[in-house]
């Protein structure tokens, strides 16, 4: 969703504004192209976003999910 509206708002932004590069008659081109672009570069970049985080997180000995945490609203035990 993100890269869409970046997408459509940067191209079009730059397609107003009479950027060389940026022809009202290839808009559409190139939302696809860069929408296709950035997701693509998102799918590859994911694991190692993952493996960079956990690697901070163990070296930082921070995690904020709450493990062994019970979240019933209908337990009364307290």
């Amino acid at each position: 969703m993100g890269e869409g509206v970046d997408t459509l708002t940067f191209i079009s932004m730059a397609t107003l504004l009479r950027v060389p590069g940026f022809d009202p008659s290839i808009w559409l081109t190139l939302v696809v192209t860069n929408y296709l672009f950035k997701c693509g570069i998102e799918a590859i970049m994911t694991p190692v976003t993952y493996r960079v985080v956990n690697l901070l997180k163990r070296a930082e000995h921070e995690d904020y999910f709450d493990y062994g945490t019970d979240f019933n609203p209908f337990n009364l035990e307290a």
